[in-house]
């Protein structure tokens, strides 16, 4: 073999590998994504539910700008 016909291999053993690694990569990348995207909704459930925990206090506990309208209330 010549030079070129050397380096032409290596062109196309260089390829393969990179198209092989690449392929790893996506498939690391898709897996971390779908982690992530479940890791969100578990966050977004979280928050809904502090919030609607919050939505349900101001039944018992009167908000600070109630408290200060009423005339029972002295500071």
């Amino acid at each position: 073999m010549n030079y070129y016909q050397d380096k032409e291999t290596d062109t196309v053993e260089a390829k393969k590998w990179l198209k092989e690694k690449a392929a790893i990569a996506e498939e690391f990348l898709r897996q971390l994504l779908s982690q992530f995207e479940a890791y969100l909704r578990k966050l977004c459930a979280i928050i809904v539910a502090k919030l609607k925990k919050m939505q349900n206090l101001h039944k018992f506990f009167p908000r600070q700008s109630d408290l200060f309208q009423t005339s029972s209330y002295h500071p």
